[in-house]
């Protein structure tokens, strides 16, 4: 016997597909079931009738009416059924109306809590075009999510479920952290750390970059094509250790900041090839007569020194004629660009030449000449000469200018043999007469303000024993002017000789001093930088005079193990803006640094993290290092906001320094 089979041919409706949909409604749904096909079709969501299309027997398809949050009943009619499904559709007023942050940075990853209403179900966020991650919901009010990576600019914010979309522009904005200056900026650390990596170049992808000491911790990664990586999370509350590094790049640690925007900095040793010498610019002439005006240092048979301002170009030999005594002609092989030409009037001492009058020609500006080869004057253009400058050695081939063979072309037979007059075309500036009409006739006190000074000989080498100045003009484009090394031992205080007044065109023009307790002229230091003064008639105040530092682990010539802890103290308040430490790591080519570590100015101890395994090419390397310290006040920097141009501009410093081993 066959089997026979039946149906059931029950009139029904199986599923509304999505049963989610907006208020405004006009979204289409698909009821699936049996018995559509009957004549008398009505369709009614929560007793609203709906706008609905019988494709076959089997399935209907609805645009949705409006209606009121909540779940209502549909009901399908027709001349074969009447069927009422209770709590079958949901209206939700899906939106957002917040989003914490409401910007982040353009790297992504930013968590974000999102508050609205209609969350729930099968459910997507867009930022722009890019989906959201890590996408939580709390409940129908509240969800979390972290952002993908964006481009600079608001950003619409695109609401998914279950086929339901709403779209709301300029919910979420992207930034660009980086600033080339601030390198610590937007507040606080309140939930994200926007980080990123540059070098010598540029910014610098797949640097690793960790927060923390600790080598398990799941904010780590490695920075993308633009140098940036951000760390978000609930739990991304400042202060912070950030450290970034990369192999065969120095790494960069902030200590304990609290700024939500970080630049770190990392370094590659750069291997400069040698160049071979070449005869380069000569420079121009000078030449004119010097003269005295009567003063009481004016012995008459003074050594006069004729010179200039200290520019962008190098200094060349002046030549012989640059001396005579006491006046007469004069001729100078000078430097080129905008300068002053000056007569230097005194003697040699025993720690160099100590000058006691001046006389001064301003606003010269010499350029270079054809430099063609000459043998006599008629050789050159109108305003040169044809110098000669001695000798020179060449290639004996290629007249290239060299010191050994090898920097001549060897395969090609050459050696460095040939040796033939320097002559060249240079410019001449004849008539450049100086008077020499200003004595340093003003003894100038810089008094040191509580400097950390020890006459103490057990001490030696720890704490500094002497003070110093180191004096210049500043003629603005026309180069500076040291006119002024002094030093005195176990005082607070040193002299100095300095001009009453400048002269002329010079008048006002301001010098500057660099000032400090020093052991010796060496470390540890603590200087004062005085900028824009020009009276010499009164004593000249240092201060804040801050602090040396004394390391004490690791301690002078020690050894540093993991954990990398370092520990120094202070002698003195008051405190630095900020320090700035620097490790650096004896290799047979030199010194190479190691690590770039800032600390705010009261940090006298911090850890340092030893990289994980995925960025164990980045650790520090077994061997001797030197740890350099140096504390900086500007009194405009601050270290959660520490604008690098401000703390360039310092006021006062500290530099002390210590040799330590790393063991293998």
């Amino acid at each position: 016997m066959k089997p026979r089979f039946t149906s059931n041919s029950t009139p029904r409706v199986l599923a509304i597909i999505p049963n989610v949909g907006l208020l405004a409604g006009g979204n289409r749904v698909t009821l699936s079931g049996q018995g559509f096909a009957a004549p008398g079709l009505n369709v009614e969501f929560g007793g609203r009738p709906a706008d609905c299309q019988t494709q076959n027997d089997w399935v209907l398809r609805c645009l949705v009416p409006g209606g009121e949050p909540g779940t209502v009943s549909v009901r399908v009619e027709n001349t074969g059924m009447n069927v009422l499904l209770p709590d079958a559709y949901t209206y939700i007023n899906l939106t957002a109306s917040a989003a914490l942050p409401n910007s982040g940075a353009l790297a992504g990853g930013t968590f974000v809590r999102l508050y609205g209403d209609g969350f729930g179900g099968e459910m997507d966020v867009r930022l722009g075009e890019a989906p959201a991650v890590d996408l939580e919901i709390l409940d129908s009010g509240r969800l979390t999510l972290r952002t993908p990576p964006g481009s600079e600019g608001p950003v619409s914010l695109t609401l998914i479920r279950d086929g339901a979309v709403v779209t709301l522009p300029d919910l979420f904005t992207y930034f660009e952290p980086y600033d080339n200056q601030d390198w610590t900026s937007g507040g606080g650390i309140d939930g994200a750390i926007n980080v990123t990596v540059i070098d010598d170049v540029g910014r610098l992808e797949g640097a690793f970059v960790m927060l923390g000491i600790d080598p398990t911790t799941r904010y780590q990664g490695f920075t993308n094509p633009k140098g940036q990586i951000t760390f978000s999370g609930p739990d991304v509350i400042g202060p912070f250790t950030v450290t970034a590094g990369k192999a065969l790049y120095s790494a960069w640690s902030w200590v304990q900041v609290n700024a939500q925007n970080l630049t770190l900095k990392l370094s590659k040793p750069i291997d400069y090839p040698s160049t071979p010498p070449t005869c380069g610019d000569h420079p121009a002439i000078i030449r004119g007569t010097v003269s005295r005006i009567k003063d009481a240092y004016n012995y008459g048979n003074d050594l006069v020194k004729v010179t200039t301002t200290y520019g962008s170009t190098p200094m060349p030999d002046p030549g012989a004629n640059a001396e005579l005594i006491n006046q007469g002609s004069y001729e100078l092989r000078s430097r080129l660009g905008d300068m002053v030409v000056m007569a230097q009037a005194g003697f040699e001492g025993e720690n160099g030449f100590v000058t006691h009058a001046l006389g001064f020609y301003p606003f010269l500006s010499p350029i270079a000449g054809s430099e063609r080869t000459c043998t006599l004057d008629g050789d050159c253009e109108d305003g040169e000469i044809c110098y000669e400058f001695g000798e020179k050695t060449e290639c004996n081939v290629s007249g290239t200018c060299c010191v050994s063979d090898e920097t001549c072309n060897v395969e090609a037979g050459e050696t460095c043999t040939q040796v033939v007059p320097d002559r060249a075309c240079v410019k001449l500036y004849d008539g450049i007469d100086i008077v020499i009409d200003t004595p340093l006739s003003q003894e100038m006190e810089v008094i040191l303000d509580d400097p950390p000074l020890s006459a103490d000989p057990t001490l030696y080498g720890t704490l500094p024993d002497s003070t110093g100045a180191f004096i210049w003009y500043d003629f603005n484009s026309m180069g500076v002017y040291y006119i002024a090394d002094v030093s005195a031992y176990g005082v607070p205080s040193v002299t100095a000789k300095m001009p009453k007044a400048l002269p002329g065109g010079l008048f006002g023009s301001p010098f500057h001093i660099q000032t400090g307790a020093y052991v010796g002229w060496g470390q540890p230091e603590s200087e004062v930088f005085l900028t824009g003064l020009v009276d010499t008639t009164q004593p000249v105040h240092a201060y804040p005079m801050l602090g040396t530092v004394q390391p004490l682990s690791p301690a002078q010539n020690g050894t540093l193990v993991t954990p990398l802890d370092f520990v120094f103290s202070v002698n003195k308040e008051p405190l630095p803006s900020a320090y700035i430490h620097r490790l650096y790591r004896q290799a047979s080519s030199g010194s190479v640094l190691a690590w770039t570590i800032y600390t705010a100015g009261m940090v006298t101890s911090y850890s340092l993290p030893t990289f994980p395994e995925v960025a164990a090419d980045a650790r520090l390397l077994p061997g001797s290092y030197t740890w350099q310290m140096l504390g900086y006040y500007a009194p405009q920097a601050v270290y959660n906001k520490l604008n690098l141009r401000t703390l360039g501009n310092w006021r006062s410093r500290s530099v002390s320094s210590a040799a330590f081993t790393i063991p293998e």
